[in-house]
């Protein structure tokens, strides 16, 4: 096992070189910087293309969000390359717009010290604590009206940020955007799940709680202080003084998450749908799961920071490389089941990201906040 991890670190330490040549060429040839980036679109019936000037694939909506990919000259003129995907014929799309009629909304955005991505939008935090919110218009989740926040969530569509004096702030679609729940002494938010609509929180006593609008679970005593909790319909693990603790009630998953329990020197855990990661204080990985293209991370060393959801997972190596295991879904499942072939890997959008602090996951998402305190976005969706 060791072996194979040593040879993985070597192959991951090559793959960084080759990557540094290819930008270092790509600088020299004068070839147009790669921007991977949120757009929106600003005019109705924008024509996809499969070159630049080619043939017509699709249209683009105005006020639709787009990942752009990268950048090309061609005729004088500048090519975005985008990712969209449609749910009417299951078709992933990649092609080419005309970069005028895209706007990069990520660069509005500077001096983030806390991202958090959703299901559709997310939230960037500014160090006063302002807020502020881009992606699909869905369910007035862009309409964020906050006083300044310490902290700032999201679980699936609800956005929800918690003040200096422990008040509750949501913004949801069955209410009005500065809707503000009646809850206080609230300490932190931890973000739940993207199959929930629920909201764990730890209170200022130290209790584990998750709730809605009309009701309130307690989690063990057990998870008492826990400064971090993930919690999905399968389990829940909370991570104390750098111990895990984990609960389930799943015999199938038993088996394996269960190992977990009670492991230490871990500074982050994250979950997917049917696994549990562990990043321990030297920079190992540690995954719990059945999935075997996640299981390909266990023990990978050289970890800076990690982000999960449902069916893959991203790492940022202390070498600043980026990689993906499993795949990501590219298409919203509340109006299909998204099958196996609707799931992308996209280790060579991640390649190009360069300078990251850190990297956060939803269902559809993959966000970083730069050391600059700019953003990248990482969004191959369209809601039709």
């Amino acid at each position: 096992m060791n072996e194979n991890h040593e040879e993985r670190e070597n192959q991951m330490k090559k793959w960084i070189l080759l990557l540094m040549i290819c930008l270092v060429c790509a600088f020299e040839t004068g070839n147009a910087a790669e921007r991977y980036s949120l757009a929106v679109v600003k005019i109705d019936q924008v024509n996809i293309r499969k070159e630049p000037g080619g043939q017509v694939l699709d249209r683009l909506r105005k006020g639709e969000y787009v990942s752009i990919l990268d950048t090309k000259m061609s005729g004088g003129k500048e090519w975005d390359r985008i990712i969209v995907s449609r749910k009417r014929d299951n078709q992933v799309i990649c092609g080419f717009v005309d970069a005028s009629f895209l706007e990069d909304v990520t660069t509005r955005f500077s001096g983030i010290v806390e991202a958090a991505p959703g299901d559709r939008h997310m939230l960037l935090r500014d160090a006063e604590g302002h807020v502020f919110a881009a992606g699909e218009s869905f369910m007035d989740n862009l309409s964020i009206h906050w006083p300044p926040v310490r902290q700032a969530v999201i679980s699936r569509f609800t956005s929800a940020g918690v003040d200096a004096g422990g008040r509750l702030y949501t913004s949801e679609g069955d209410s009005r955007p500065d809707y503000i729940r009646d809850w206080t002494g609230i300490d932190r938010i931890f973000p739940c799940a993207e199959d929930f609509e629920l909201l764990v929180f730890r209170m200022q006593d130290g209790r584990i709680c998750c709730g809605a609008e009309n009701f309130v679970h307690l989690f063990p005593e057990r998870y008492r202080n826990a400064e971090q909790v993930v919690f999905t319909s399968h389990f829940s693990a909370a991570l104390r003084e750098g111990v895990v603790m984990v609960s389930t009630e799943d015999i199938d998953r038993e088996k394996y998450l269960c190992m977990a329990e009670g492991v230490d020197n871990i500074r982050e855990i994250a979950c997917g749908e049917n696994s549990l990661f562990l990043l321990d204080n030297e920079g190992t990985l540690h995954v719990f799961s059945e999935d075997p293209a996640l299981l390909e991370a266990d023990g990978l060393r050289g970890v800076a920071d990690m982000a999960a959801a449902s069916s893959f997972l991203v790492i940022l190596s202390d070498y600043g490389g980026l990689w993906m295991y499993g795949k990501m879904p590219v298409r919203n499942r509340n109006y299909t089941v998204v099958s196996e072939d609707l799931r992308m890997d996209f280790n060579d959008v991640l390649a190009g990201w360069q300078d990251v602090a850190e990297i956060r996951a939803a269902w559809r998402m993959v966000l970083a906040r730069l050391k600059n305190g700019q953003i990248r976005v990482l969004f191959p969706n369209r809601y039709d």
